[in-house]
């Protein structure tokens, strides 16, 4: 939506009502002026758009807030879907994220709104702050803020609504299965080189064990999860974490998160895959401070086997990838290089995953 449509498109009076909530005042129409910019990005296949209101409010007050358009897609429907179109809304109107404002902070909502067509309009909090460069600590007060938020969930009543997703990495992976491109048929195929015929070999074969570590990641003690724990969504502020797009919350196995946040940090490159060894320890260790903060005593196995065996899973979505640029010929470009140096450090963790004598 172009951003005119969008903004003849917008409720004035849900518009004053919103700012009137963010100001602590109220307002009237007359006493705003205010204009929409449309964000650029990835958006999710749910997202519509994301959007900047801005202005003023009696000529002189700033103000300004997103408008985040979700819709509904096919696929998407049901609420046990890792990507469930309405989550997210549901998320805010509940109010569920209430319970953990002390841990790790999230947008303040103003309204969530349903349109005519289908649509539906999440009015939130602008969060302020720059997408930097983490640095170690800043890794490390991301990872223990995660442990404290999972270790605050175990501390207290189950969450039972429907719509959090109690299989998010069994319907991860049937999506990436569904887009990814199917390699089975080049293993041993001399259009492959050795090392990516190498990284094949052992992506099959965690694939063909694929249900059981599915099985034991189920029979972890769970958590309430974030799940999409990219740069884009993460704020810090000296020891304070904002999180933001909570469109893929879970109720999963203690530590993965953790998984997550080191997979995709180390796909964006914000971790250098030559530390990934020392990140993964620090990630780690901060992640348990956290858990021990809240009182909680988990086997660290457990939690070592939720973190490892996230992030080997990642491998699903970028073997492929790899095996794809190889049939290809961009074997020359830097994507290439990442893949194949993100890869061979995802199955030695799975190959060390294997080794582990976990009894659950």
């Amino acid at each position: 939506m172009s951003t005119t449509d969008m903004k003849a498109s917008i409720n004035q009076d849900t518009l004053v009502k919103c700012v009137s909530l963010q100001l602590k005042r109220p307002l009237i129409k007359g006493e705003l002026e205010w204009n929409v910019q449309a964000l650029s990005g990835e958006v999710n296949f749910t997202t519509q758009g994301i959007y900047r209101v801005f202005g003023s409010a009696l000529k002189k007050i700033k103000w300004s807030l997103i408008i985040k358009v979700i819709q509904e897609v096919e696929d998407k429907r049901n609420p046990q879907h890792h990507n469930y179109w309405k989550r997210e809304a549901l998320i805010h109107q509940t109010g569920i994220l209430n319970r953990y404002s002390n841990v790790i902070k999230s947008p303040t909502c103003y309204e969530v709104e349903e349109k005519s067509d289908g649509t539906i309009w999440i009015w939130m909090e602008e969060v302020n702050g720059v997408h930097k460069q983490f640095s170690k600590e800043d890794f490390a007060v991301i990872a223990k803020s995660i442990g404290y938020f999972n270790g605050t969930y175990v501390n207290g009543p189950a969450h039972d609504e429907e719509w959090i997703c109690r299989t998010w990495m069994a319907s991860w992976i049937k999506s990436s299965q569904k887009y990814a491109m199917q390699v089975d048929g080049f293993v041993d195929s001399n259009r492959l080189s050795e090392q990516v015929n190498d990284r094949l070999r052992a992506y099959l074969s965690l694939t063909s064990n694929m249900e059981k570590q599915l099985n034991i990641l189920k029979a972890l003690p769970r958590v309430l999860a974030h799940q999409d724990l990219s740069k884009g969504n993460i704020f810090v502020n000296q020891k304070q974490v904002t999180l933001i797009d909570w469109q893929f919350m879970s109720l999963s196995g203690v530590g993965e998160d953790l998984g997550k946040l080191f997979g995709v940090m180390l796909s964006q490159e914000a971790i250098p895959i030559q530390e990934a060894e020392e990140y993964q320890e620090l990630l780690l260790r901060s992640y348990v401070d956290g858990l021990v903060e809240t009182g909680i005593q988990l086997n660290e196995a457990f939690i070592r086997y939720g973190f490892f065996t996230s992030f080997a899973l990642r491998c699903v979505w970028e073997v492929p990838k790899l095996v794809e640029l190889h049939i290809k010929q961009h074997n020359n470009c830097s994507e290439y290089e990442r893949l194949l140096n993100l890869t061979s450090y995802q199955l030695k963790v799975y190959r060390e995953i294997m080794q582990f004598p976990l009894v659950i």
